[in-house]
């Protein structure tokens, strides 16, 4: 009976250590996974590539001196001018009061030119964006200043574009003195250099911390299959071993009476 109950502690003792492997799994497979979906994360100082445009050529397109819009409304523009993917078209002006000024592809513009005598405004003055909104005409770009205006349009798609300054925004007009009406375009080149970032970045702690627990639970299944080897191994102990055991020593004891019972001493003892 004592090898019966040392069996069954060794068989609790390996149920034990498989409920510990399967915890440590578990844990393992959770930190790693937080690793990848919501890593543990800290600040670093490292050198990264930063682009930035570098200005590689600039060209007057186009120029107009002194002119005014008058108190109707109305609108001038430029002659169109083709412009190569990866160039910007840039417009400035100078004027008294404020003005829209837009960039429009060819289509654009024709279609502009076609609803122009039709568009219609609104007290207060809207801005060029709105006032395009309110008259249902697209454009590339726009712009609304009055001293210093400057509207930019970086080319995708080689083509024509049209540069066209307003006060059709103003409610029954509104008389304009324009100092400057610039066309210019500029070429850009991508450049790249190395600059000393702060940034965010995962130091794989969730990682460490998960194979920590899986190597754990290996060693603990490792320990676990030994116990079972070792107990797989033991004997089943025999119920009737004790049973075996007298019946060897009473076999053992009729053997030396047999012995002590041979012929010569009952020869003497009847003599």
């Amino acid at each position: 009976m004592p090898k019966i109950e040392t069996n069954r502690a060794k068989r609790m003792q390996n149920n034990r250590l498989k409920i510990v492997f399967t915890a440590l799994l578990l844990i393992g497979i959770i930190f790693i996974s937080a690793n990848f979906i919501l890593p543990h994360t800290v600040l670093v100082n490292k050198k990264v590539e930063v682009p930035h445009q570098v200005l590689t050529n600039s060209s007057s397109v186009a120029s107009m001196p002194y002119f005014t819009l008058g108190n109707g409304i109305g609108y001038k523009n430029f002659n169109d001018v083709n412009v190569s993917s990866g160039q910007t078209l840039v417009v400035s002006w100078y004027s008294d009061i404020w003005l829209g000024v837009y960039i429009f592809s060819q289509e654009q513009f024709s279609d502009f030119q076609s609803i122009f005598q039709h568009t219609t405004s609104v007290v207060p003055t809207p801005t060029a964006i709105q006032w395009a909104n309110m008259n249902g005409f697209t454009y590339e770009a726009s712009g609304w200043a009055n001293k210093n205006g400057n509207v930019s349009f970086s080319v995708t798609e080689s083509r024509g574009y049209v540069a066209v300054i307003t006060n059709a925004m103003y409610d029954g007009g509104a008389g304009a003195n324009i100092y400057e009406f610039n066309e210019t375009l500029i070429s850009y080149q991508t450049q790249f250099t190395m600059q000393s970032q702060n940034v965010m970045q995962n130091d794989n702690l969730y990682l460490y911390i998960g194979v920590i627990f899986l190597v754990l639970g290996v060693l603990i299944l490792s320990l676990s299959r030994k116990h079972n080897f070792e107990t797989k191994k033991q004997p089943f102990p025999n119920p009737f071993a004790g049973l075996v055991a007298k019946t060897e020593s009473l076999g053992a004891k009729g053997g030396a009476l047999h012995q002590s019972c041979s012929l010569p001493e009952v020869f003497l003892f009847w003599q």
